[in-house]
C-alpha cells in the first residue's frame, strides 16, 4: 500500500496482491460450473447398426425358408422360399418344376441375387404352412397349370426303291458213309437245290431234293 498525498485514500492497484486470490476463487467457480454443465447434459443413445437397418428398413422385413412342398397333393420336395409382408415369394425354377403357368407382368423382388415371384399371382392360389415340420401345402386352380397334349406323330411312307432282276440258287449237298463189323460200307449222297428269280412281278423258286 502506497503512502497518503495530501488527505487521499489508498487505492488498490488492480492486479496487486491483493486481487490475485479473488481473481483465483472466480476462475475456479466459473471452470467447476462448466464442468458441472458437461457432466449434467445428457448424451444421445447410441443406435446399433443393426436397429438403424430395421428403423429403416422394417415395413420390408424378409426372411428365407427351406420348406417341404406339395402342390395339389403331389410333392415336389424341398425349396426355398421367401416371406415378404406375409407373402410367399417362391424362385423361378420352382414354378417350371411344378408346371404352373407365371404371368408375364408378375412383380417379382430380389434376394440375394435371385429373383423370387409371388405366389399370390397364381390363380387360384392358397397355401397352409405348418412351421412343426417345415412344410406348405400349395393349392392352385387346374387353369393355371401348362396343359399337356399328347399328338400322334406322323411317319410318311417310304419310298420304295427300283427292283433289279436278280437269279439265285441255293443247295446242300449231304455224303455219308457207315461201315459196321463184318459188313460192307453203306453210302448215302444226298443233294438238295433252290433256284430262283426275282423282278418287279415278284419272286419264282424252284426245289430239287436227290438221294442215292
Amino acid at each position: 500500500m502506497r503512502p497518503m498525498l495530501n488527505g487521499q485514500r489508498p487505492r488498490r492497484i488492480f492486479g496487486g496482491p491483493g486481487w490475485q486470490y479473488p481473481c483465483a476463487c472466480l476462475i475456479g467457480w466459473l471452470a467447476g460450473s462448466g464442468s458441472v454443465l458437461a457432466q449434467a447434459a445428457p448424451t444421445p443413445p447410441e443406435r446399433s447398426p443393426c436397429a438403424t437397418v430395421l428403423a429403416a428398413h422394417g415395413d420390408l422385413a424378409e426372411r428365407v425358408m427351406s420348406l417341404e412342398v406339395s402342390v395339389n397333393g403331389a410333392k415336389y420336395g424341398t425349396w426355398p422360399m421367401v416371406e415378404r409382408l406375409g407373402t410367399l415369394y417362391a424362385p423361378r425354377d420352382a414354378f417350371e418344376e411344378w408346371r404352373v403357368q407365371l404371368r408375364a407382368d408378375a412383380a417379382a423382388i430380389v434376394f440375394r441375387g435371385t429373383e423370387y415371384f409371388p405366389l399370390s399371382a397364381i390363380p387360384g392360389y392358397s397355401a397352409r404352412l405348418n412351421s412343426g415340420n417345415q412344410s406348405v401345402d400349395l393349392t392352385f386352380s387346374p387353369q393355371a397349370f401348362a396343359a399337356t397334349r399328347l399328338t400322334t406323330e406322323l411317319f410318311s411312307k417310304p419310298v420304295l426303291s427300283p427292283v433289279m432282276p436278280s437269279l439265285f440258287v441255293n443247295y446242300d449237298l449231304n455224303y455219308a458213309m457207315t461201315a459196321a463189323r463184318g459188313e460192307a460200307a453203306a453210302k448215302d449222297l444226298g443233294l438238295l437245290t433252290e433256284l430262283g428269280a426275282s423282278n418287279a412281278w415278284g419272286v419264282l423258286t424252284s426245289s430239287f431234293a436227290g438221294r442215292n
